[in-house]
């Protein structure tokens, strides 16, 4: 279902890339547009602005000159010396104006030529205007060479030129001014039109791609309705097969549990009549029988009850596969000392240290858990048996993955190039003459484990010990049932203990 997906996914993609790259297109040529209409607008502000500073600097000019002729006639016509301070100060100021003046026209030939033609006829008043002010500190009559005019007279074309540069100026100005205001227009007007052409692509494109999205949406929804009616009909023939195939696994379940009973009473009796008669011979006819037949009969009954241990066996092993779960709080460590108690019991005479880990606890059936329990502790007995000083610990590893528990012994151990035949049915890692046994045991406890959803394995060293890890669930909260379940428990292993289940036979 993943494939239609991805397909409709690129078909949208595919259809609504050109209608962005459109508008795209369009906004980056308005942005261009605008970028150069501004740039304009920059540039005929700049020349406004320019023209303002060569008006302010002809006005500064034209103040400094009228100041020193005002303040030069002042003189001569009062004899008064504060007339001519502005006369002093004008002097001093007039050549930084000059200069300012020159540099802001120096791209307007005509306008610079008219500063510096101001500048001259200034050179020219300056020592016309000196001598009369020398002839009245030396007394002389100095109104005659007044009344010749001529200082007069280049005053006044110093005025008339400064003049004519502000009126070129102000001209300049008004139309550098109306320049500004027509590229503002056009800016604002090029912004409006494409502002308005970008909408109207947009809405356009916009209502295609959704016209095409829309129909790409009802093909799939289309599809899709099938695939559900498709699938609701897989589902119902699915149903349809699983009824059928638990029909056919009650079937099996049937015969299972026909062939379990018929294991269980018709095998039985032919042992018992096999193992009956041999003791019968065995007894009775003793004396008519020599050494090696005596030996044939004891191996006769020593396998017929061998066979009994081993179909009691399978038998409980198939009992594990069918069973109901039915998990509980349980206390591990109170179920292996009742356990070990029941080794105990059975061989007094032995020198045995049992280590159990107190407070351990898992969410477990209790039925199966002593099982398995069971076959793991007799396994660790039986192969400490050849130990003057045995050693059986439970506990839990905390640092390992899962926090698995673990029974350890220091029996005689196995070579790891052999652990995964350890919990495989009839697979035994030493001989019957060493130790008995079926190979039934473990593999009983990898079932158990498996069924609670834990992970069983083990490790070992040949005659250094085993020690077989597994994992169950946890206990998630601590109840008042808790109590009630350690003393089912403690019942159910009293009422246990007068029975032994069948142990492994493992490594």
């Amino acid at each position: 279902m993943a494939k239609p997906y991805f397909s409709t996914r690129d078909r949208i993609r595919k259809l609504l890339l050109p209608g962005l790259l459109f508008p795209i297109l369009i906004s980056a040529i308005f942005v261009g547009f605008l970028f150069a209409q501004i740039e304009r607008m920059r540039q005929a502000s700049a020349w406004l602005n320019h023209t303002d500073q060569v008006l302010q600097g002809a006005n500064e000019l034209q103040r400094l000159l009228v100041d020193c002729e005002s303040g030069y006639r002042g003189f001569l016509l009062t004899g008064r010396e504060e007339f001519l301070r502005p006369y002093v100060e004008a002097k001093r100021q007039l050549p930084q104006s000059f200069a300012k003046l020159t540099t802001l026209v120096g791209d307007n030939p005509p306008q610079l030529a008219k500063i510096s033609h101001v500048q001259k006829l200034f050179e020219k008043w300056e020592p016309l205007a000196r001598v009369p002010l020398e002839m009245k500190e030396a007394g002389e009559d100095y109104i005659g060479f007044i009344s010749t005019g001529q200082a007069r007279a280049v005053a006044d074309q110093m005025r008339e030129v400064i003049r004519e540069f502000i009126d070129v100026e102000q001209t300049l100005r008004d139309q550098r001014s109306r320049a500004t205001e027509r590229a503002d227009f056009a800016t604002r007007l090029i912004a409006v039109f494409f502002s308005v052409v970008i909408v109207l692509i947009l809405g356009a494109s916009i209502q295609r791609q959704i016209t095409k999205v829309s129909g790409i949406y009802e093909e799939e929804l289309e599809k899709r309705m099938l695939a559900e009616q498709q699938l609701r009909a897989l589902n119902e023939e699915l149903e349809l097969r699983v009824q059928e195939r638990t029909v056919e696994l009650e079937a099996t379940n049937s015969e299972l549990e026909a062939f379990t009973y018929s294991v269980s009473h018709d095998l039985r009796a032919p042992l018992r009549s096999i193992n009956g008669f041999s003791r019968i011979l065995s007894d009775k006819y003793q004396t008519n029988i020599d050494e090696r037949g005596r030996d044939f009969l004891s191996r006769i009954m020593r396998a017929s009850e061998k066979m009994g241990r081993l179909i009691d066996e399978l038998l409980t092993l198939s009992r594990i596969t069918r069973s109901h779960l039915r998990k509980e709080s349980l206390d591990l460590s109170r179920l292996v000392r009742s356990i070990t108690q029941d080794l105990q019991a059975t061989s007094p005479t032995r020198d045995v240290e049992l280590d159990v880990q107190e407070g351990l606890r898992a969410q477990a059936d209790s039925g199966l858990i002593r099982v398995a329990l069971e076959n793991l502790l007799g396994n660790a007995w039986k192969f400490t048996s050849k130990r003057s000083k045995a050693r059986i610990i439970f506990g839990r590893d905390e640092q390992k993955p899962g926090r698995p528990f673990f029974i350890r012994d220091n029996g005689a151990g196995f070579d790891m190039k052999y652990v995964g035949a350890v919990f495989k049915p009839f697979e035994r890692l030493h001989l019957d003459q060493e130790f008995e046994g079926s190979g039934i045991g473990l593999a009983t406890v990898s079932r158990i484990v498996d069924r609670h959803g834990g992970r069983v394995w083990a490790e070992g060293k040949v005659d250094e010990g085993a020690t077989f890890y597994f994992t169950l669930p946890e206990v998630k909260e601590a109840t008042e049932g808790d109590d009630l379940n350690a003393k089912t428990t403690d019942l159910v292993s009293g009422r246990q203990s007068g029975r032994r289940s069948p142990h492994l036979d493992g490594p």
